[in-house]
């Protein structure tokens, strides 16, 4: 856009100058008193030819350094913003392995969460996937990873296994993943335009440790308001055909359960009531679980991305007030400290709140920073949640950074950041 108004404002410059020069000819000829308009017409157009050549040639220099940014996994070679893109985009919310991480398992799996359903035709070729929509490979070698792909039933998750285990048992393996602009939605958009790619590192050895669940909320025998979340927190990533399709978590009475989302790198499970119970502050409708109704919900047979089944799990059992919860949180810290100076090009950044926070609530498109990708993970104690922000590199000349937290991030009562109260 930028290109299509410099070149028009040099135009329009160009043919008010030449427009000077023609009049100034025939008024030499004609009408000498006409000087003065001629005059003040030339220097317009002469002012504005001159105006946008240096918009045009500001631009290309600043193309040309942005398209000149390394891939943060280093080597290989840059990623341009015409070529490929770093951030998730409108389509896809999560991925798995989550960008530049290490010492993935040999034998796990590929996730790909989307925001709507997949075209199946524009996935699969007969039972194939279509490598132009879905490819996997080794960044060293460049030989290409064959992968068996399953859709979730309402075609919103898609789990990539390949075919022989990943990596080596001698040596770390830099993998690269990319989803093809021909991959679409049930509504022909593209899930990636352009092409979304990300890289990780899988290490030498395989997982067989079972996951654990390590943190629930509601705690076991309590009583909490009517538009509190269930949260299931997981030791490791999970399977999400296991965890949000069949009957992997079973909630009782079964007519009380509403929307299951699985977030913060698929460790954190999330579920809310069926009922609506108005708004929050941003105009977002809750769903609630029954007034003062005894709850229970069970875990079943749920698995890892590396197919380790879940052992040991509990009931979890709570009961509702009459009540809703309308404290908004407050942002009560944050890393680096405000107006800090000498802050890395990779520093952590992360937030903590005054309150248990939704971690599906976190969005890379609520969570800004100057930077071509962030995504969020976040930790929880009994009491508050911190949200620590992967990105990036900063660029060494971004001053200030200014990281931004969007109101519609909410809490695990569904309350959201409004307003924005912090240091």
């Amino acid at each position: 856009m930028v290109w299509f108004i410099t070149a028009g404002v040099f135009f329009v410059g160009a043919l008010a100058a030449f427009g000077w020069m023609a009049i100034r000819w025939r008024a030499r000829f004609d009408d000498p008193s006409a000087t003065d308009r001629i005059r003040l017409l030339g220097w317009i157009g002469g002012g504005l030819a001159t105006a946008s050549l240096l918009l045009l040639v500001v631009g290309i220099a600043r193309s040309n350094s942005i398209a000149s940014i390394p891939s943060p996994s280093g080597g290989g070679s840059a990623v341009s913003g015409s070529l490929k893109s770093l951030a998730l985009g409108n389509e896809i919310r999560t991925i798995y392995p989550r960008r530049s991480t290490s010492e993935i398992p040999r034998n796990a799996s590929l996730v790909v969460v989307l925001n709507n359903p997949v075209d199946r035709a524009s996935l699969f070729s007969g039972d194939r996937v279509r490598p132009e929509s879905f490819a996997l490979k080794d960044r060293d070698s460049g030989v290409a990873v064959s992968v068996v792909a399953t859709l979730s039933s309402d075609r919103m998750i898609l789990v990539l296994r390949p075919e022989k285990m990943l990596g080596s048992p001698t040596r770390n393996t830099h993998y690269e993943a990319v989803i093809g602009s021909t991959l679409k939605t049930e509504r022909s958009r593209p899930v990636a335009s352009p092409p979304y790619v990300w890289d990780f590192s899988v290490g030498t050895s395989e997982d067989t440790t079972p996951p654990t669940i390590v943190g629930t909320f509601p705690e076991q025998g309590s009583v909490e308001d009517r538009n509190t979340i269930l949260q299931l927190v997981f030791s490791k990533p999970m399977d999400p055909l296991t965890v949000l399709d069949g009957n992997g978590v079973q909630i009782e009475p079964s007519t009380a359960a509403g929307t299951r989302q699985l977030s913060d790198d698929l460790m954190t499970l999330e579920v809310r009531g069926q009922a609506a119970c108005g708004k929050n502050a941003c105009g977002t409708a809750m769903l609630c679980w029954p007034s003062a109704t005894a709850l229970r919900a069970t875990v079943g047979a749920l698995r890892d991305v590396s197919g380790n089944a879940l052992q040991h799990a509990v009931p979890i059992a709570w009961k509702t007030s009459d009540k809703l919860a309308t404290t908004a949180p407050a942002i009560v810290r944050v890393v680096p400290s405000l107006n800090a100076s000498g802050v890395g090009v990779d520093a952590p950044v992360a937030v903590t709140f005054s309150t248990l926070m939704s971690a599906t609530s976190m969005t890379p498109e609520r969570l800004v920073l100057p930077t071509d990708w962030v995504e969020a993970s976040v930790l929880r104690s009994s009491v508050a949640s911190t949200v620590q922000l992967f990105h990036a590199p900063f660029l060494p000349d971004t001053v200030p950074i200014e990281p931004a937290i969007h109101g519609e991030v909410t809490s695990i009562s569904q309350q959201c950041f409004e307003p924005c109260v912090g240091p």
